[in-house]
């Protein structure tokens, strides 16, 4: 956490920040290593069958794809 030392962490709120971007990037990552948006790329698949094709729950698949920032990639795959 050398970088940190660079920065103002002293209010709740730089923690929070700091916390929210870790979270942010995990889900991404996650994302990226079940293949998330290759599946979600080919076509109109439902939840159930993105699921299905990944090997995730279909609750786990709903939440992940509602998340940012997986969320805001999967919105501009559709424009």
């Amino acid at each position: 956490m050398g970088h940190l030392s660079n920065r103002n962490v002293s209010t709740s709120e730089d923690i929070h920040r700091i916390a929210t971007a870790f979270q942010q990037s995990r889900i991404l990552l996650t994302a990226v290593e079940l293949d998330l948006f290759t599946s979600i790329s080919k076509g109109s698949l439902t939840s159930e069958k993105i699921a299905k094709k990944l090997g995730t729950g279909k609750r786990a698949t709903d939440r992940l794809e509602g998340e940012e920032p997986a969320s805001m990639i999967i919105a501009r795959k559709k424009k």
